[in-house]
């Protein structure tokens, strides 16, 4: 995937799947959608300090997270020429801001 056209194209076949083998697209956009809600959850060492300034709840699926991407990708169209994860990092930033630091 190049851009954010295709892993949208993706995603929209994740959120329509039921049952049976994944669509390739599907299965892309599952793993991709998986290692960034991993990535969410890295920490600064010795802190509670989301690295990339996303903080999901403990309990965010890859699933919600494709529903979170494709509805940012969907309202915002004029990004979709930029690469995947630059789009992913602003809709989950957006989804799941992180609380102000208090001083």
């Amino acid at each position: 995937m190049h851009d954010s056209v295709e892993m949208l194209s993706a995603c929209e076949q994740m959120t329509h799947y039921e049952a049976g083998p994944l669509p390739e697209g599907a299965a892309v956009c599952l793993g991709f959608m998986g290692a960034f809600s991993q990535i969410a959850r890295l920490v600064h060492p010795g802190t509670t300090t989301p690295i990339i300034n996303i903080c999901t709840p403990p309990d965010a699926t890859p699933g919600q997270m494709i529903l979170v991407f494709t509805k940012f990708a969907r309202d915002h169209s004029e990004l979709l020429s930029h690469p995947t994860a630059a789009v992913a990092l602003r809709a989950f930033q957006d989804a799941f801001p992180c609380p102000p630091k208090q001083q």
